[in-house]
């Protein structure tokens, strides 16, 4: 795994898995809970990715903003859908965006647990996928 070359002198988190470049996701076994605390369509719609396909650290916590990174079009294609930004959502917040969606991102953040056996050998945890891979980025 691969992360921001300066996060060993910076982090000061006592969970060795979490940090930049580890896998996050929510377990299978809770998504109905999370599910259930859910207010907003968009909040479902990032449970269910984050339940099949996680979510990697790509960054650190230098300011406060909850983000996504996504690949080239998912971005234009959330907010076709749902009139929702994925990055920046606590600044959306504060310039009167969706505080409901800003609480279920919350939410989503707290349900999300490293997944530890994810490797290079063994990329997303190994095991049976939940859903089919994603084609190729750059295709």
């Amino acid at each position: 795994m691969r992360c921001d070359g300066y996060w060993k002198d910076k982090y000061g988190g006592t969970n060795p898995h979490v940090r930049p470049g580890s896998l996050l996701a929510v377990p299978p076994a809770d998504e109905a809970a999370v599910n259930a605390t859910l207010t907003t369509e968009p909040g479902r719609a990032l449970l269910r990715a984050l339940v099949d396909y996680g979510a990697y650290i790509v960054s650190d916590t230098a300011w406060d903003a909850q983000q996504f990174c996504v690949e080239h079009g998912v971005q234009g294609e959330f907010e076709a859908a749902w009139g929702l930004s994925m990055s920046g959502t606590i600044d959306q917040a504060a310039r009167g965006g969706s505080d409901a969606f800003l609480c279920d991102v919350t939410r989503l953040s707290e349900a999300l647990y490293a997944v530890v056996n994810s490797a290079e050998g063994s990329v997303g945890g190994g095991g049976t996928p939940r859903r089919a891979a994603p084609p190729p980025i750059g295709n």
